[in-house]
């Protein structure tokens, strides 16, 4: 999204009146089964491990991959807080006949009432470690706010014998990632300056159906309690949120500025119809697609990127520096 921030902030540009538009969250959306009747060593190995992807032959996309679900890992620093909020979700839901997944709070309203709101703000040590969490992630931040974190939540336990491997090694977060379309929001700066969605997302699209029920197949072969071990985190009888790990779009790919930020080799257009572009301002990331994928975009993505700079470099070779040979003497 920082390429879409970035030139929604260049005012001096002429830019397409797309920009911002045909942003997707990829179908991002997650799923937790707990209990599984299998340990499964959620916070051993790699995040991901395997990926099951599903056709939808009767929905006119010609057995094309609508959707895929794979396996998420749990960070051990986090194991203690997921656990002790994928236990709280697991005993509030199924307050709703017709989706007994959905818990009562999500889990965004349980990390702040369990958490957030357990915080002594006016730690310095907090202060400094929730401030450097804005600046951006790390490791050894991250690392230590997790130890604060398992330290709160030690109290709201009740398997308080067991390490935090072992409480989370009977729970399997799934991540699914479908083809949705949004139609409805565009990306673009805030009263603050900062990128926002003018409408919130739509989240009421038949995808998100097909993905839980995918997830159901997951849950009635894992799950120790079948499919009523499935929970949608995000969801509660409220409302409906996600967490998107792959936005894309907001500087789609066109034929021309009347229905494009740039070309397929990245170039920004000039203006807002034809094909005029600025001189040596590309964009080369997950921005320019304009669709969900239904898979992870990381591949795409450097597909594109390769190919746009493999044209940089061929536009601009004469001016290259020639190679030296070095089997001749000077």
């Amino acid at each position: 999204m920082g390429s879409t921030e970035l030139l929604l902030k260049s005012k001096k540009l002429n830019l397409s009146n797309t920009l911002g538009t045909k942003f997707s969250t990829n179908g991002d959306f997650f799923g937790i089964i707990n209990p599984t009747k299998y340990n499964v060593d959620a916070s051993r190995g790699p995040t991901l491990t395997s990926i099951a992807m599903f056709k939808d032959n009767n929905n006119n996309n010609n057995g094309n991959f609508t959707f895929s679900i794979e396996d998420v890992g749990i960070p051990r620093m986090f194991a203690e807080v997921f656990a002790t909020i994928f236990d709280k979700m697991k005993e509030q839901k199924g307050s709703i006949p017709s989706a007994p997944f959905i818990p009562r709070n999500s889990f965004i309203t349980l990390f702040s009432e369990l958490v957030i709101n357990k915080i002594n703000i006016d730690d310095p040590e907090i202060r400094n470690i929730l401030a450097q969490l804005m600046d951006g992630f790390n490791v050894p931040i991250l690392s230590t706010l997790g130890n604060i974190f398992s330290t709160l939540l030690s109290i709201f336990s009740n398997k308080g014998n067991l390490t935090p491997e072992e409480r989370v090694s009977n729970m399997l977060v799934l991540f699914g990632i479908g083809r949705d379309n949004n139609t409805t929001s565009k990306l673009t700066l805030d009263n603050r300056n900062r990128i926002d969605l003018d409408n919130n997302y739509n989240l009421q699209q038949p995808i998100f159906d097909q993905i839980i029920n995918g997830m159901k197949l997951f849950a009635q072969k894992i799950g120790k309690e079948g499919e009523n071990s499935l929970i949608i985190p995000l969801w509660d009888t409220q409302s409906k949120r996600q967490i998107s790990a792959h936005p894309l779009g907001g500087c789609p790919m066109g034929d021309d500025a009347s229905n494009g930020v740039v070309d397929s080799l990245g170039r920004v257009f000039r203006g807002k119809n034809g094909n005029a572009k600025y001189d040596g301002l590309y964009v080369a990331d997950g921005s320019i697609i304009p669709t969900s994928l239904g898979v992870n975009p990381s591949l795409t993505i450097s597909a594109l990127a390769y190919r746009i700079a493999f044209d940089i470099v061929g536009r601009n070779r004469d001016n290259l520096p020639q190679p030296i040979d070095r089997l001749t003497p000077h």
